[in-house]
């Protein structure tokens, strides 16, 4: 009869043990959401990929901080805090380098409330002191697609990949400045490709900024 007892009374320390190391394995409330996207946005999602046919790869709900880099390192914080909660509805890449081309916004009824005119002013200060087109579409039942790919064509003709090139003589007299950040460029040496081993000037917030400038 002891040796019965004591059996059972191992095989009930091990469930014990067992059931103690499944209650340690947290487990997380999280569960997929069935709307990533709205109705409209789901629309119009795929009125921007007919219209785009292929020449754009399209990101929806892409986080402000996700997108831009901040140069100021003193007043990080104050700027971060201007965009780390703000998100665009779609943003446009090219399909090879998904180089951001323009964002498009969806405008419903919300925004025609004070807070949100108040943030769309923001957001588009932002596109255009950065130098990337922000597109706006009304949320309609239905869209015309001519319009859509006009619109589109109207608002992408800003990009130029070129990289912009400085005068001779200046180069010679000055350090050139970031087109895009406003900051003295640093001397780099190509490691690889065509340009192996030669010099050029490149930007100090690399790889966030890839601007470059040659040297003559």
């Amino acid at each position: 009869m002891t040796e019965s007892k004591g059996c059972l009374a191992g095989l009930l320390g091990l469930f014990s043990k067992d059931q103690n190391h499944r209650n340690d394995v947290e487990v997380f409330p999280f569960r997929v959401r069935d709307d990533f996207l709205s109705n409209a946005e789901i629309s119009f999602y795929h009125v921007l990929q007919l219209a785009l046919n292929g020449e754009g790869v399209i990101c929806p709900k892409v986080s402000l901080a996700e997108l831009f880099f901040i140069t100021d390192n003193k007043e990080f914080q104050r700027y971060f805090n201007m965009i780390s909660r703000k998100r665009i509805d779609f943003l446009v890449c090219d399909p090879i380098t998904m180089r951001p081309l323009y964002g498009v916004e969806l405008d419903d009824q919300s925004h025609q409330k004070a807070a949100r005119i108040q943030r769309d002013a923001f957001v588009e200060k932002l596109f255009s002191q950065a130098g990337i087109p922000l597109l706006r579409f009304p949320a309609k039942a239905t869209y015309n697609l001519a319009d859509v790919k006009l619109q589109l064509k109207a608002g992408n003709t800003y990009l130029d990949l070129k990289t912009t090139t400085i005068p001779d003589d200046t180069l010679k007299e000055q350090i050139p400045l970031c087109p895009k950040c406003g900051v003295p460029m640093i001397k780099r040496v190509a490691r690889s490709g065509t340009n192996l081993g030669k010099e050029f000037y490149g930007c100090v917030n690399f790889p966030h900024c890839k601007e470059i400038q040659p040297i003559v």
